[in-house]
């Protein structure tokens, strides 16, 4: 295997446990901040969502159809 293959790799492997450490410790550290439920289900529901939102839509060709 290649160095650049490595360095890809590490690079990845960094990255998406960065990815799931956010996922972890922000809607805990808006828990601790305000205290409140509801602002962390809020936030751990828009965290959620904007991944869904950012895919390819499949209304584009369904409406262009028309």
């Amino acid at each position: 295997m290649t160095a650049n293959f490595w360095k890809f790799w590490v690079g990845q492997t960094v990255s998406r446990l960065g990815t799931s450490f956010t996922a972890v410790v922000l809607p805990l550290l808006i828990f601790r901040l305000t205290g409140s439920a509801f602002n962390l289900a809020l936030s751990s529901a828009a965290t959620s969502s904007s991944g869904s939102s950012s895919g390819p839509s499949l209304t584009g060709p369904t409406a262009s159809a028309r």
